[in-house]
C-alpha cells in the first residue's frame, strides 16, 4: 500500500465518486494520479485505487473541505485533478485557479484571472476545471493550463502558480485575436469557455462556450471554431471549423448561404484525445437558433457531431452528424470515452459518445466505422412554417424514438 492511499483518504473519496468503469480502459496516467478532467486524455473517469471497497465506504469521514464561497461565488462544477501529491482546481465566478495540499487542504498557490468587461460579461462562466502539460525533466517546467471566462489562454508553472513568461504574451493569449473572424463584430460576451482544455502530444486544444443558440436574439452569432495551441510557446496549431466557409468541405449542406452568418456548433463540453494515435475527439454543439431551422437548410454539418482530428494538424480523420438540422438542442454534452472492447471475439479501440436522448454511440476510434450499426431512420416532419427538418436521421434501434418532437 502506498503511502498516498495511506496519507489522503480524502482525495480517495473524490475518485471513488467519480469512477466509472469502463470496458477494459486503457489507463494512461499514473494510479495515485488524475491528471485531466476525465482521469486520463481519453475520459475514461477510472482509476485502479483499491483502498476504498464497498465494506468500508460507510465508514469514510470528511478529512477536510476548501470554502467555496470566498471566491466570488456563482455555480462551480470543477473536478480537481491530482499531480505530482497536488491537487489543482478551479473556483467562482473568476475562474480562479487553486493549488492545494491534498492531505490538509491547504492553499499551496492561488492566481485569479485580472478582472474586465470580458471576464466579467462572459457567457457560461461555469468552472469545471484545468488542463495540465509536464514539461519534462524535474518537474519545474510542468504548467497548469487554463482558460479564463473572458477566453484567455493561460500556462501558469504548476510549482508556484506564476505565469510562464515564455508562452504567448507573459503567461497569456488572447484566445479572441486567434479566431478566423470574416466579419467585423464586437464578441465581447458572445464567445468564452466552459469546459478544461485537453493536452495531448505537447498540444492545448480548446472547445468554446458560447451565448447558448436558443437564446439568441437573431439567427446570426459568433462562430463556435475549434483551437490548438503549442504547449511549450502558445503559438496556434491549427483551427478547425466546425461552420464551414466558402469553398471548405461541408459549406454546401448550409443552403441559402448560411454558413456565412449562422452561429454556434462550438464545443462546450470537455473533449477526449487518444495519445497513442495523436488524435482528439470533439461533440459539437448545435447551431444558431437552437429551436429554429428556417434559416439554415440543409444538414448543417459540422453541427451535432463526432469529429476525430489529427492533433497535430488539426486534419479530420473522420466524423459523423449524429443529429442533422437539429431543432431540438439536442447536442452532445458529455464527453467521448475512450475504451478498449472486444467486438465477437475481436478487439476494438472504441470511442463511446452519448446525447442527451439517452442514445449512446460506439464508433472504433481509429476509422469512425460504427461498432454496431446506426441506421439512417425516417423521422416526422414539424408543422412549424419554415422549419423544415431532415427527413432521415442516424438513429439506434429503441423506443426511444418516440422522443423526436413534432
Amino acid at each position: 500500500m502506498s503511502s498516498f492511499r495511506r496519507k489522503i483518504p480524502g482525495v480517495l473519496l473524490i475518485a471513488a465518486l467519480l469512477c466509472v468503469v469502463p470496458m477494459l480502459a486503457q489507463i494512461s496516467t499514473k494510479p495515485n494520479e488524475w491528471r485531466n478532467y476525465g482521469s486520463d486524455s481519453g475520459s475514461t473517469h477510472y482509476s485502479p485505487l483499491d483502498l476504498i471497497n464497498r465494506d468500508n465506504f460507510k465508514n469514510m469521514t470528511v478529512a477536510w473541505s476548501f470554502k467555496l464561497d470566498n471566491f466570488g461565488g456563482g455555480t462551480t462544477e470543477t473536478t480537481p485533478i491530482m499531480v505530482n501529491n497536488i491537487l489543482y482546481f478551479t473556483v467562482g465566478q473568476a475562474r480562479t485557479v487553486v493549488a492545494a495540499n491534498p492531505g490538509t487542504g491547504e492553499a499551496l498557490w492561488i492566481w485569479r484571472p485580472e478582472q474586465d468587461m470580458r471576464e466579467t460579461s462572459a457567457p457560461r462562466k461555469i468552472t469545471r476545471g484545468v488542463g495540465y502539460w509536464p514539461g519534462g525533466g524535474d518537474g519545474s517546467n510542468d504548467r497548469i493550463i487554463t482558460v479564463t471566462p473572458g477566453f484567455r489562454l493561460v500556462a501558469l508553472n504548476a510549482k508556484t502558480g506564476v505565469p510562464v513568461s515564455s508562452f504567448g504574451n507573459n503567461g497569456v493569449v488572447d484566445l479572441f485575436t486567434q479566431l478566423d473572424i470574416d466579419y467585423k463584430q464586437d464578441i465581447t460576451g458572445k464567445i468564452g469557455n466552459s469546459s478544461a482544455p485537453v493536452v495531448s502530444n505537447d498540444v492545448i486544444v480548446i472547445g468554446p462556450a458560447l451565448t447558448q443558440g436558443g437564446t439568441s436574439p437573431s439567427k446570426e452569432n459568433v462562430k463556435g471554431d475549434i483551437l490548438a495551441f503549442d504547449a511549450r510557446t502558445g503559438k496556434r496549431q491549427w483551427i478547425f471549423h466546425t461552420i464551414p466557409r466558402k469553398g471548405e468541405p461541408g459549406y454546401e449542406t448550409w443552403q441559402n448561404g448560411s454558413a456565412d452568418y449562422t452561429g454556434n456548433a462550438g464545443a462546450w463540453g470537455p473533449l477526449s484525445a487518444d495519445d497513442q494515435l495523436g488524435y482528439v475527439y470533439i461533440s459539437t454543439e448545435s447551431p444558431t437558433n437552437d429551436g429554429y431551422g428556417g434559416h439554415r437548410p440543409g444538414d448543417n454539418l459540422f453541427s451535432d457531431s463526432e469529429v476525430c482530428l489529427d492533433i497535430k494538424t488539426g486534419k479530420m480523420v473522420w466524423y459523423k452528424q449524429l443529429i442533422r438540422h437539429d431543432i431540438w438542442d439536442y447536442d452532445m454534452p458529455v464527453q467521448p470515452i475512450l475504451v478498449d472492447i472486444n467486438v465477437n471475439g475481436q478487439p476494438v479501440k472504441a470511442v463511446v459518445q452519448s446525447g442527451k436522448i439517452a442514445m449512446v454511440y460506439v464508433f472504433d476510434r481509429a476509422t469512425g466505422k460504427p461498432v454496431w450499426p446506426i441506421p439512417d431512420v425516417p423521422v416526422m416532419q414539424t408543422k412549424v412554417p419554415g422549419n423544415t427538418r431532415h427527413l432521415h436521421n442516424p438513429f439506434q434501434q429503441s423506443p426511444l424514438h418516440l422522443m423526436w418532437w413534432d
